[in-house]
């Protein structure tokens, strides 16, 4: 009579406490074979102390097995995965580490899929039987035989990486080798891509000879999309990071014929790779493991919108550029990653505007005029796109955007040959830096970072055109720059504007005009002098150029030159014609 280990009739007596109807439902578990496909079937772990273990073992590839509807009590006192060189299994084959366990001994299992990973030295061909052994008590507990009729399911590299559409080239679009890891899951390798600039971009798979919109869907980047929330790709690709893809329940690697790297609002293909040649052996998929999520760390608030209310007689607003702060301020006001700059609207980093219709609005623009260098140059256009960067797009892409101000019919700024010679472009002004190495994100408000930051100007005049927003305007547009992408925001077009509604009162503020020799520096190297140590000297108010000269002066709109006091609104709130730039706060608004 076979003599068992006295830990076996322990077993015995403690799976009769459980419960009967446990055991009657394990015992008609199992899963279809073909539909959904697990892998290569390779057999039911029989219960060979008879303590009710259950399992359906698959091979999904040459490293790795799945084990669906596994039940294990947990009594047995060192109980571990094993795969063995021999049969019957002997204690001298190698334990498998389960993610739920670890290296240790198995925790109980009701009903579980367990996906199992061999030890990276060893692969499934190297081994005769699987199965569950017991170290103390030198017993095998079931297993099954790894008798393969055939190679098991290979991964499988596609034929060549993504490759870029003419317009995918303005975004440096490419790739190294893209390879199907499973029916689900597709890694690419080494991908290029200038997400900060392009608008609006997803990973998108479909069928047909070409990406189409109406023929695709959107799908998650694991680690940055779940399945039910898919954000745009807003980075920096620069080939050294790659992205693994997870095509929903609905897809699989047989059901497409291309990935793209797709512009959805403008739907355009920027990229693709098809997806042919490839084997009926694709290993099946096999979610990730679920990590027991960690306590996240407290996520730091975004900063308060900052609302600028255009009402009357405050209808100026006056654009420059700024460092767009970290992740708490533009980036999470826009949803968009920002490049070197943004657009300060009345010193304040792309507030939200609020204007009535039936209003007339001076603009004046402060980005930069020397077409020469395109980072500094900035002309101000408004339109219904919240990306900007216009004259970057393709004539496709235009067509789908209605601008409303800043550009002529020939979609060129206006260049002073307008009515009124007006521009939408002017000098450039800047807020930089210069008192502070402090990360932005451990600041708590725009105002705490504003005080680190100082405003230099160009000599020059600033662009100046009028918007009056009517009845075909929409409710929201937006400010943008004409030459770079993700610099401004939101306009809110209103009958009427609230009277109730929160706003960001106006504080005055200064800058500092570039000498002769500062502003022939920056010529020769687009910087200013405080980036790389040099200092301008403060003034109080706007200066205005008069010959040769620079006089801290503001025109009055009489033809005489004002003093700094003329900046200020005067008794009745009017400010000054061309006195934006430094104001006091509203007081009727």
């Amino acid at each position: 009579m076979e003599q068992r280990h006295p830990c076996l009739a322990m077993l015995k007596f403690n799976l009769l406490a459980m419960p009967l109807c446990f055991l009657l439902s394990t015992a008609t578990k199992g899963a279809p074979e073909n539909d959904p496909w697990y892998g290569d079937f390779l057999g039911t772990l029989p219960d060979r102390q008879e303590i009710g273990i259950f399992g359906k073992v698959y091979l999904v590839n040459s490293t790795c097995l799945q084990i669906l509807n596994f039940t294990y009590n947990g009594q047995a006192p060192d109980l571990f995965f094993w795969l063995d060189s021999v049969e019957p299994p002997s204690p001298r084959g190698v334990k498998v580490a389960s993610f739920e366990s670890g290296d240790k001994s198995l925790l109980p299992y009701y009903d579980k899929h367990v996906i199992l990973t061999l030890p990276s030295n060893v692969a499934i061909t190297d081994f005769s039987t699987f199965g569950l052994w017991c170290q103390s008590c030198s017993q095998d507990f079931g297993h099954v035989r790894l008798s393969l009729s055939h190679s098991p399911p290979t991964a499988q590299f596609l034929e060549g990486g993504l490759r870029a559409t003419t317009k995918g080239m303005r975004y440096n679009v490419g790739s190294g080798p893209v390879l199907i890891m499973d029916r689900r899951t597709v890694k690419i390798y080494g991908l290029t891509f200038d997400g900060n600039r392009a608008p609006d971009s997803f990973f998108f798979v479909g069928k047909g000879p070409e990406p189409r919109r109406s023929d695709g869907i959107k799908v998650p980047v694991r680690g940055k999309d779940s399945t039910d929330q898919i954000s745009s790709l807003k980075d920096l690709y620069t080939g050294e990071k790659d992205l693994i893809l997870e095509l929903p329940p609905t897809h699989n690697v047989y059901k497409i014929d291309w990935i793209s790297l797709y512009c959805y609002r403008f739907a355009v293909n920027f990229a693709h790779v098809r997806i042919q040649n490839i084997s009926d052996r694709i290993p099946p998929y096999v979610p990730a493991p679920r990590h027991v999520p960690t306590p996240p760390e407290r996520k730091r608030e975004p900063w308060s919108i900052v609302t600028l209310l255009g009402k009357v007689p405050r209808t100026t607003f006056t654009f420059q550029l700024g460092p767009p702060g970290g992740a708490r301020a533009y980036e999470s006001l826009a949803k968009a990653k920002p490049g070197e700059f943004v657009w300060y609207v009345n010193g304040y980093m792309t507030p939200e505007l609020w204007v009535q219709r039936g209003v007339t609005y001076t603009m004046r623009v402060e980005g930069g005029d020397d077409a020469i260098l395109e980072r500094l140059f900035n002309p101000l256009y408004i339109s219904d796109d919240p990306y900007g960067g216009y004259a970057k797009l393709a004539d496709e892409d235009k067509s789908q955007i209605t601008v409303y101000a800043g550009l002529n019919k020939q979609s060129q700024p206006y260049d002073g040959t307008e009515a009124h010679g007006e521009r939408s472009y002017g000098r450039l002004c800047r807020f930089i830096n210069n008192k502070s190495t402090k990360d932005p994100d451990s600041m708590d408000s725009f105002q705490e970072f504003k005080q680190n930051l100082v405003l230099r100007c160009l000599r020059g005049n600033a662009g100046v055109f009028q918007w009056t927003p009517d009845e075909r305007t929409p409710d929201v547009v937006y400010y943008q720059s004409y030459t770079n992408f993700n610099m401004g925001w939101k306009i809110v077009v209103t009958d009427e504007i609230p009277t109730d509604l929160p706003f960001t009162e106006e504080e005055p503020y200064s800058y500092e005009l570039l000498d002769s020799v500062e502003e022939g520096m920056y010529k020769k190297t687009g910087l200013f002098p405080s980036e790389f140590g040099q200092a301008s000297e403060q003034l109080p108010c706007r200066p205005s150029p008069v010959g040769n000269a620079t006089h801290v002066a503001l025109p009055t709109g009489d033809g005489r030159q004002g003093s700094c006091s003329d900046a200020w609104p005067n008794s009745e709130g009017n400010s000054p014609e061309g006195s934006s730039l430094i104001r006091r706060a509203p007081t009727d608004v």
